[in-house]
């Protein structure tokens, strides 16, 4: 619903003031440029401009999993409006190198489409395997990879592993579901 809501106000005014068409692909490019921008892992200092301008430095520190900064540094261009609003944050340093610093606590799907749901309702992948419709699903993709790589040469790049391990269905899963990789104890939850 947020994208929704940003991508009208952002695009409204173009369509309204009766821009050339072609603005519109021209935008979303940059868009899109910027944001893989802000998301790269890389080190630019923006200087002062960082008060304007908003860069991989300062949006780091919105994927933190720091308490003090869950609800910091959400401007996806202008940091002005973090700063206007009392929401940016910039300790002058990057959270940490290690896994727990950063990203979410939490396990998130890695499919795509797993992802959209997941933004909706949360679940355990794991669990869902009981079930034969998802494990199929679940396990659609290695498999595809894996064919198309036995065929043609081009495709043994997405495929690193020669042999993927697929997911069995619940007969073979033991009682309790196994977790996707083990949450560390001092990850930070809501619940705490």
């Amino acid at each position: 619903m947020e994208i929704i809501i940003n991508q009208t106000i952002e695009f409204a005014p173009i369509v309204i003031l009766g821009a050339n068409p072609m603005v519109i692909p021209i935008k979303a490019l940059l868009d899109a440029m910027f944001g893989m921008f802000i998301h790269a892992n890389v080190n630019v200092k923006f200087g002062k401009l960082k008060y304007f301008l908003n860069s991989p430095e300062l949006h780091l520190w919105h994927h933190a999993n720091y308490r003090e900064v869950f609800h910091a540094n959400f401007s996806t261009k202008f940091s002005l409006w973090d700063h206007l609003f009392g929401t940016a944050y910039d300790p002058g340093h990057k959270p940490g190198n290690n896994r727990e610093n950063w990203g979410l606590y939490y396990d998130y799907p890695k499919d795509y489409f797993l992802q959209h749901a997941f933004s909706v309702k949360r679940f355990d992948e794991q669990k869902l395997l009981r079930y034969r419709w998802f494990s199929w699903y679940y396990n659609l993709r290695p498999r595809i990879v894996n064919w198309l790589s036995s065929k043609w040469k081009i495709f043994r790049k997405f495929n690193p592993v020669a042999e993927q391990v697929e997911y069995k269905p619940s007969d073979n899963l033991p009682p309790e579901p196994l977790e996707l990789s083990p949450v560390r104890e001092n990850y930070i939850s809501y619940d705490k």
